[in-house]
């Protein structure tokens, strides 16, 4: 997508014991050091209601040899534009709005708007278009929406 990318992204201590990939998403954890900035990626549960809230989205990789160190920081985008991991379940409409997986840990889907607010955390907005067809583990353009619930 043409265009300059306004961003906010900020580096956190990476958790947890996978590797971090670019696009997935991220939620805070409780840590065991004096650093508060602590995340983990997110699980299949992260899309539930009352689930917590998605920091962001990772904005590069990092292997698993260095989150084990316990000293590793990978770079998270919070605000702004990011491309996704896309789960492959539903069908993708433009502005439609986008969760955490229920079926692969640290990917998005896509969920239909509920008539009542059922309190499940959203990670953003799809800007794609009609017709578009990503495959699953695509990586899909997001508009970010820190703190919004449907």
């Amino acid at each position: 997508m043409a265009g300059q990318d306004h961003l906010l992204s900020k580096a956190f201590l990476a958790t947890g014991s996978a590797a971090y990939i670019l696009g997935q998403i991220v939620v805070a954890t409780a840590g065991s050091t004096l650093d508060p900035n602590q995340i983990v990626q997110a699980t299949t549960g992260a899309g539930a209601a009352q689930a917590p809230t998605p920091i962001g989205v990772c904005a590069e990789n990092l292997d698993l040899v260095k989150v084990q160190t316990g000293k590793a920081y990978v770079s998270v985008t919070i605000a702004g534009t990011a491309f996704v991991i896309w789960d492959g379940v539903g069908t993708l409409a433009p502005g439609c709005a986008l969760v955490p997986s229920g079926s692969v840990a640290g990917r998005v889907a896509q969920v239909a708007v509920p008539s009542t607010a059922s309190q499940k955390p959203v990670v953003g907005i799809w800007l794609g278009y009609d017709g578009a067809s990503p495959a699953a583990g695509d990586l899909i353009l997001c508009m970010l929406t820190p703190g919004a619930r449907i």
